[in-house]
């Protein structure tokens, strides 16, 4: 427990703790990178609905910076439309005052990562029943990522680009999890990397990401290529000294199969490890899920159960599952009988609502891929000043500093893509052209009843 404990980061109440994004309330905090952090919190809503999630938001010394807001929010406008078993969720995009933050899904396990560095802790080599089950359903989840469909029917393919150890995870209950789609690119659009710049992780990225070719769901594949022969033999693949013999080393050095270091691997795995390796794409799987069939017909009686995958993960970050157990413990819920209050009035569901806001949300939820709104106290009522996340731009009145930062990220983006962001314009009270004027009207209705007193009188003589 104590060499656990040193090993891996502690999730235990913090400075954080405590803290209010409108109806989130934090944690603790998970962990930092480059341009976001991430935090473990409670969701919570009315009649006592409650659940554990994740809220990444982008640091505060990059806030307001146009790219990286614009790099966040394609984030989360890609991930989005994702739902695959394999794949950590996005729930929401959501505002509270200055602060955007992601609500993504909650899985409570460990990274390939920590895997590894339990099991050296162990002096245990990773069970390949253990690789081969992770390493088979990331395959599946990324060839769903590689063929997606959006709610239209039209094809929105999705390449990770950052495939490596740190973002594939193994639940409590050992299910596999990809995550991170921070860096991943829809195939066809326009790529905006400086020139000079490769986003990826050393020593993962496959060769054509390295010389900033073109890129298809083929490099992910080699990059789960590296993975799985790392996990088999517990060493780095493509490591060395410096970035430029990394590089030199995966454009050139040789590979080895699996099985020179462990007598395990067969014949028949070692062979789908140097296909997905290939240098040449051409001669890797054309696909992900031909990987995933590959290592079924190579090793399939190998492969471990989710209950084995569980029982692994819980035995080896038992001390991690206790930390969870008692961040969350037992939350402050309200009966499903009892009235919430909201903003200092019992929420009643058969009170109107603001007329205008209906269809203004109606509009608002059509044009959107992702939800951006306001975390107010009432949730019903939302903010004028709402960004849609599509090919159109909504600007409302009462506009943050944050929302048009959003709206111009946006703008920028649509540009860029080679399509200029159109705006949609809003007839506040002007009426139709065909409508006629109170004067004509009034003119209209007096010759008709002129009209009909001649015809009264013509027909008295009669």
């Amino acid at each position: 427990m104590k060499a656990e404990a040193a090993a891996f980061a502690v999730l235990a109440k913090d400075a954080f703790t405590g803290k209010q994004f409108g109806r989130f309330e934090v944690l603790c905090k998970l962990g930092e990178g480059g341009m976001s952090e991430v935090f473990l919190a409670w969701q919570k809503s009315v009649g006592g609905f409650h659940r554990p999630v994740v809220l990444k938001r982008i640091l505060d010394s990059i806030r307001h910076d146009k790219e990286f807001l614009r790099m966040f929010v394609q984030e989360a406008k890609i991930t989005s439309g994702l739902s695959h078993g394999n794949i950590a969720a996005l729930h929401d995009l959501s505002q509270e005052g200055p602060e955007l933050f992601m609500v993504m899904e909650f899985v409570p396990g460990a990274t390939l990562v920590e895997v590894a560095k339990a099991c050296a802790l162990a002096r245990e080599e990773i069970p390949i029943g253990l690789t081969l089950a992770a390493v088979r359903d990331t395959a599946l989840a990324l060839h769903y990522a590689h063929t997606f469909k959006d709610a239209t029917g039209r094809s929105r393919p999705v390449i990770h680009r950052d495939i490596a150890e740190k973002n594939v995870m193994v639940s409590l209950d050992g299910t596999t999890k990809l995550l991170d789609f921070g860096i991943a690119r829809q195939a066809g659009r326009t790529c905006t990397t400086q020139m000079g710049m490769v986003k990826g992780t050393a020593g993962y990225m496959s060769p054509e990401q390295v010389r900033g070719e073109e890129l298809d769901g083929r490099t992910d594949v080699f990059s789960l290529g590296v993975v799985l022969h790392e996990c088999l033999t517990g060493h780095r693949l493509f490591r060395r000294d410096t970035r430029v013999d990394e590089v030199h080393a995966l454009l050139n050095d040789p590979i080895s199969a699996p099985s020179q270091r462990n007598r395990k691997v067969s014949m028949e795995l070692d062979s789908v490890v140097l296909k997905a390796l290939s240098r040449d794409r051409n001669h890797r799987y054309a696909n992900a899920r031909e990987m995933a069939l590959a290592l079924d017909r190579a090793a399939a009686a190998q492969m471990w159960e989710p209950d084995q995958r569980a029982a692994f993960i819980q035995k080896h970050f038992a001390e991690r599952q206790q930390q969870i157990q008692q961040l969350l413990g037992d939350p402050s819920r309200t009966d499903s009988g009892e009235q919430l209050d909201h903003g200092g009035e019992p929420l009643d569901y058969s009170r109107p609502t603001d007329p205008g806001s209906p269809a203004k949300q109606a509009l608002r939820d059509a044009r959107r891929t992702v939800s951006v709104r306001k975390v107010t106290p009432d949730p019903i009522v939302t903010s004028s000043a709402t960004m849609a996340l599509d090919d159109e731009t909504v600007v409302g009145e009462g506009e943050s500093d944050l929302e048009r930062e959003l709206r111009e990220a946006h703008e920028r983006e649509t540009e860029l893509e080679g399509a200029p962001a159109r705006g949609l314009l809003a007839f506040k009270g002007r009426r139709p052209e065909s409508a006629l004027s109170p004067a004509l009207l009034a003119i209209a209705g007096t010759g008709a009843v002129l009209l009909a007193i001649v015809l009264l009188l013509i027909l008295s003589r009669l």
